[in-house]
């Protein structure tokens, strides 16, 4: 069965272009655009790997991580953060660094892309 990766930033054009690649690669790809789609699609179906922006418009990237690892339905799922930042903790207290499967920094190879799902889905 193929494994099913959801893509959640705010680039409708990195989401296309995600799911172009991966689905060429046999994943099913779920795209979410804000942090209320994330959450939603995670409801609805299952996932292997989740790729985060960390600096969406409408939720902050480390609180919505905060949230899927928080629930049991959410919390094994393998996250790797896509994002054009540095990733900074908001406090020394608050390390969501140590709940991320992987890091891909923007803009990225495709082949840097496949690794990182890869070694993700191999965790899930």
């Amino acid at each position: 069965m193929p494994k099913r990766v959801l893509v959640v930033d705010n680039d409708p054009t990195l989401v296309r272009l995600c799911k172009l690649v991966l689905e060429r690669e046999g994943y099913l790809v779920l795209g979410a655009f804000s942090g209320a789609q994330c959450l939603d699609s995670l409801a609805r179906y299952p996932v292997d790997l989740i790729l985060l922006d960390p600096l969406l418009e409408d939720t902050e990237g480390w609180e919505l991580l905060d949230r899927i690892g928080a629930d049991s339905r959410w919390a094994s799922i393998p996250v790797v953060a896509v994002t054009n930042a540095f990733l900074r903790p908001k406090s020394p207290n608050h390390t969501p660094r140590q709940r991320l499967a992987g890091y891909l920094r923007k803009p990225f190879q495709i082949s840097n892309l496949l690794e990182q799902v890869r070694l993700g889905v191999a965790r899930a």
